[in-house]
């Protein structure tokens, strides 16, 4: 049998834009936003300070409020009267939905794991409608930095304003308010009743969309349980997301939903998890090989007439962008681990799979605008790994299709002996992207795979030792990609080798350049290759005392000259070939 939460990422993934989310308290609570009972203790604590009861009411809040006035303590009724107005109450609020540091910082009220992964799926487009009954931000945050603009209907003159839902990328209905809106609702009584346009509203949206609950305890919000036990739809399933046993409200709701429970460890847990599963469809749903063939056909046919530029441009972009889209889908902060590590490894070699294969042949036949329209697919997915907040291994992994997109590139300009092309490729492509300081420079170094991996945990996570296990990978991943796309190659290893080397000395080169002492980069199968009688720095300085300046890589530019190579070479050996290792 499929798990509930398998069974619900296999809907979701094949019906975008079915389910409304309903989202309550519990999203939340991982940015120290507090659920209602968290603000009923501290407010209870506030009366017994105001009482000099403090120590008396520290060990159970609930006790000493129960002792002192003879009820249960209620939050909808201690708000009501420790602030009476609405406005009042949503001053009272503030300090509960922007947590602050004591330097003035808000570390507390930041999207949590949860929201983020939200947002990803919003932009993706599998969620469009989102009932909340948050009155925090913390959402609306999360998809502005996906770059989601979300319609946010907190009122009922909102809700008369705006666009039908199905002409909106996403629509946050705030069923309780916004905090900083004097109109939130709070108490039973405020939350017993709707507006009659926000009851229409919420009626077609529990009418049209399947739903997906979590954070929700459903107890104090007698208008939303009404309307949803009245919703006469049932073509979609509801999904109730739990953590600890369901409130006896939430049970009612659930039998007359003939809801699925699923059982999570938390509302971050449960989004990430989803938003992954979704991921994972997704890299599934890639092209069959036929298509990767089509597409290189394709590719072929618009790359040998100057009149097709424009239908190449589009080719290229139209395969980079479902890998920017694939990418998005991926957090940087999920929890580590070295299985996890080995198939985000396997998805972003699914990913780049038929860029690769097209920018093999692009670059092995194109003329120089054909180079640098690689180069801005290559700058589009740098770009798109910019993060620098999260788990240090998945953000060096980000620029992992990048690097074999430049790859792609590099190898076949090789193979094809077209070193001018090479050195644009190599040499002027300039960018700030994958630079925490947005500095520009040339991406190569940016590109190199020991950079990309962590050593340690790419050897661990492959049962391997290898010296260089980035190198290896990568390829071993090529081998069969160049023997069928170019098939004039006759020395794979040789062809690798040469082009890692070839980078490995720009690199050098370059920070020699800019005075830097530490020179080296780039290592690769070249450092160990040395060792067994094959390598590429033997060859490529042999070539050089043989072809002198008629050399391909001083001739187009790649070296500035004869001296210039040679004094890089020394550099490199010196520096670079004992730390190769590392």
């Amino acid at each position: 049998m499929l798990d509930p939460l398998t069974s619900t990422t296999f809907a979701i993934h094949n019906g975008k834009g079915v389910y409304a989310l309903l989202l309550g308290s519990g999203i939340s609570r991982a940015a120290n936003i507090p659920t209602g009972w968290e603000v009923t203790l501290d407010l209870i604590g506030r009366i017994a300070a105001m009482k000099s009861a403090r120590e008396a009411c520290h060990a159970d809040p609930e006790a000493w409020f129960r002792a002192q006035f003879g009820r249960e303590p209620n939050y909808s009724d201690l708000l009501e009267h420790l602030a009476i107005s609405q406005a009042e109450r949503t001053a009272a609020l503030a300090r509960y939905f922007e947590p602050s540091s004591e330097d003035g910082e808000e570390e507390g009220a930041k999207p949590t794991a949860a929201h983020i992964a939200i947002a990803k799926m919003v932009k993706r487009g599998y969620f469009r409608v989102i009932l909340t009954t948050n009155f925090d931000r913390l959402l609306e945050r999360a998809l502005e930095a996906e770059g989601v603009s979300a319609t946010v209907l907190s009122t009922p003159d909102a809700v008369l304003g705006a666009m039908p839902l199905a002409h909106s990328t996403c629509t946050i209905i705030k069923l309780h308010g916004d905090y900083r809106d004097a109109r939130l609702k709070n108490t039973v009584a405020e939350l017993s009743v709707y507006e009659e346009i926000t009851r229409k509203l919420l009626d077609r949206v529990l009418d049209d969309y399947g739903l997906i609950v979590s954070g929700w305890s459903a107890t104090w919000d007698v208008a939303l349980r009404d309307a949803i036990l009245a919703a006469p739809n049932r073509r979609f399933t509801t999904v109730w997301s739990y953590v600890s046993a369901p409130s006896a409200e939430a049970e009612d709701l659930i039998q007359a939903r003939a809801a699925v429970k699923v059982q999570v460890k938390s509302a971050d847990a449960f989004f990430v998890e989803l938003n992954e599963k979704l991921g994972a469809l997704e890299t599934f749903d890639a092209p069959h090989p036929l298509s990767v063939e089509l597409a290189v056909r394709v590719a072929k046919r618009f790359v040998a007439e100057d009149r097709y530029r424009i239908q190449l441009h589009d080719l290229v972009v139209a395969e980079t962008d479902p890998i920017l889209t694939a990418m998005n889908a991926l957090s940087v902060h999920d929890t580590f681990s070295d299985e996890l590590y080995m198939e985000r490894v396997k998805r972003y070699e699914a990913m780049a799979e038929r860029l690769v294969a097209v920018v093999l042949n692009v670059a092995y036949w194109g003329d120089v605008a054909a180079i640098r329209l690689v180069m801005s697919s290559v700058e589009r997915l740098m770009f798109a790994a910019s993060e620098y907040n999260g788990v240090n291994v998945w953000l060096d992994l980000q620029l992992y299709p990048a690097a074999l997109v430049f790859y792609a590139a590099g190898l076949a300009l090789v193979a094809a002996e077209r070193f001018d092309h090479l050195k644009v490729l190599t040499r002027d492509f300039t960018t700030r992207a994958a630079d925490i300081n947005r500095k520009v420079g040339i991406a190569l170094p940016r590109l190199g795979l020991q950079g990309v991996f962590n050593k340690d945990v790419l050897n661990r996570a492959l049962g391997k030792s290898f010296y260089v296990p980035f190198s290896q990978r990568v390829h071993d991943l090529f081998a069969p990609v160049v023997a069928k796309q170019l098939p004039g190659v006759s020395d794979f290893d040789n062809l690798f080798d040469t082009f890692e080397y070839l980078g490995a000395l720009i690199v050098t080169d370059d920070r020699m350049a800019q005075g830097e002492g530490w020179v080296c980069g780039w290592f690769g199968k070249w450092a160990y290759a040395d060792r067994y009688g094959t390598n590429a720095k033997t060859t490529m300085k042999s070539d050089r005392e043989r072809l002198g300046a008629e050399w391909p890589f001083v001739k187009a530019g790649i070296f500035t000259n004869l001296e210039r190579f040679d004094e890089v070479y020394d550099r490199h050996q010196k520096d670079c070939a004992s730390r190769a290792w590392g």
